[in-house]
């Protein structure tokens, strides 16, 4: 019998130019291509094109043929990308950046085909090779044939055990799921949105739902085109309609099949939490939501304690367990205890157990501002950088950001106005020198006793001093100087520390440093 011909592997030129034409079209569809890996390319010309639109928009510069021409030509690559003619004529393979998903969709699929055929491949040379029970290859054989059925996305069906070698050599197992919310939010992941009762939760997230059907910015950040579950508890449904009709138009966008809309209001007292997330998976199998958001928690927690631990992490791992089958973000709504939020730590502040500020990836506290119709939005992130907080304004029917407003003047209860809270960043370095002697730099620092004692002074929460020192530092707001003998640690304006450092080299006696003016 003669050998098989050998067959070339499935891949579309005609997707793979279509793709790269249209970002050079219109750079802003980048946003639609969040998932999109060198690995969706087969043909070398194209994954080297990839890579270096990808470092273009790292490096935050313009994308056109251009600064792509420079950059490859930069890094002397460009007759692997095809050259000067070949780079030239990309933008000609599209007619127009509108046809950006079908060619995604192509280029998907033809990169899934050939993942599949590298892991029967695979699975063929485990069988060959194995040398004992071969129940362990089929096993394993099957669970990589599940996680390749899944889209190459979420968890496989068995817990994972990883040998860490093997686990580091495959640079894919660090690959995070696509982001829905830019800085905030990913897909699988579970996050929470919390805020007092009746501050118009529900708004902000039919506005999110809308914006995620659409793949524009909420609240300024910017999000990932995705398909959206919107499962109200709370609303009646003539009310869902006039929610989501008034802020579809006031941000005139129409919503599309995309977004869909799950009436529980009066149901969930028929199934508890085990049986709710059993029949929703039957419900929307085969939809392939990216995004899920269930609006109040409370009502779907039936029969259940939220301030015992034991039932509260009961509750979210049902939530988890529906990310991982559907592989989409799972968001839900909490509410504030009662008393001043002022006073608390922004991850304390929900009622319940406190499992709500553990169990969540993503957390994002609206917490009331001293300004009238005023939220501070503030986000506590396992798997993002930190995300500064802002503040957001309510103009019916939208919460819009206002740069205006500073986000650490939280508003103050029962009459709390000279209650100790945390200072704001200006006050902050209120409180450190502002100038000092040119031959005595050290005059521009204070100690940590200085600070606590200047924190009492002023009545600020002094348990907030090291986490806002630290924090200034991190943003370069203040210059902190450590590994001083006796242990002691200095802080200060940015030029402070420097003049400081510069002083510690030059080896000179320093004059012993002055009282301050109002220190006791």
């Amino acid at each position: 019998m003669s050998a098989p011909l050998e067959r070339p592997l499935p891949h579309s030129s005609e997707a793979e130019q279509g793709v790269l034409a249209c970002v050079l079209l219109a750079p802003e569809r980048l946003n639609e291509c969040r998932d999109v890996t060198r690995e969706w390319f087969h043909d070398l010309r194209h994954q080297t094109v990839w890579k270096y639109l990808q470092e273009l928009r790292k490096e935050d510069k313009p994308i056109d043929v251009i600064t792509l021409h420079i950059a490859l030509t930069d890094a002397a690559v460009l007759q692997m990308a095809g050259g000067d003619e070949y780079l030239a004529s990309l933008p000609d393979k599209a007619p127009s950046a509108a046809n950006l998903p079908a060619y995604l969709k192509e280029l998907e699929d033809k990169f899934r085909a050939r993942k599949a055929i590298e892991t029967c491949d695979e699975i063929k040379k485990a069988v060959y090779d194995q040398t004992g029970n071969i129940g362990s290859v089929v096993k394993a054989a099957g669970e990589a044939l599940t996680y390749l059925a899944r889209g190459g996305e979420g968890e496989p069906t068995v817990p994972q055990i990883f040998q860490a070698n093997t686990f580091l050599a495959q640079p894919a197992n660090g690959v995070m799921p696509a982001v829905l919310i830019e800085n905030f939010f990913h897909k699988g992941t579970l996050g929470m949105i919390s805020s007092a009762s009746k501050a118009r939760k529900t708004w902000i997230l039919y506005h999110l739902a809308l914006c995620l059907d659409a793949g524009i910015p909420w609240l300024g950040l910017p999000t990932r085109k995705a398909r959206v579950l919107f499962i109200d508890c709370e609303l009646l449904v003539p009310a869902m309609w006039q929610r989501l009709n008034i802020i579809a138009q006031k941000i005139d966008v129409a919503p599309s099949d995309n977004l869909t809309l799950l009436s529980m209001r009066g149901y969930l007292n028929l199934m508890a939490m085990d049986k709710l997330i059993p029949w929703l998976l039957g419900r929307i199998k085969g939809q392939e939501f990216d995004t899920i958001i269930l609006d109040p928690l409370y009502k779907a927690a039936v029969g259940k304690d939220e301030n015992a631990a034991g039932d509260l992490s009961g509750i979210l791992s049902h939530l988890e367990y529906l990310s991982r089958e559907t592989r989409a973000g799972v968001l839900y709504t909490g509410h504030f205890s009662k008393g001043n939020q002022s006073q608390k730590a922004a991850i304390d502040r929900t009622s319940g157990s406190g499992v709500h500020a553990r169990y969540p990836d993503t957390l994002a506290m609206l917490t009331e501002h001293e300004e009238k119709d005023a939220l501070t939005f503030e986000a506590v992130l396992r798997n993002f950088p930190e995300l500064p907080p802002f503040v957001i304004r309510w103009n019916y029917p939208l919460w819009v950001p206002d740069a205006e407003l500073d986000p650490q003047r939280l508003k103050q209860r029962n009459g709390a106005t000279d209650s100790k809270r945390e200072p704001t960043e200006t006050e902050f370095l209120a409180l450190l020198p502002a100038t000092w002697p040119a031959e005595s730099p050290r005059e521009g620092l204070i100690g940590n006793a200085e600070l606590l004692a200047a924190f009492a002074r002023c009545r600020y929460d002094k348990n907030t001093a090291a986490g806002m020192r630290d924090r200034m530092e991190r943003k370069g707001i203040i210059g902190v100087v450590r590994g001083l003998p006796h242990n002691l640690t200095l802080m200060g304006r940015p030029e402070a520390k420097t003049a400081f450092e510069a002083w510690q080299e030059s080896g000179q006696e320093q004059p012993k440093p002055s009282k301050r003016k109002g220190k006791k």
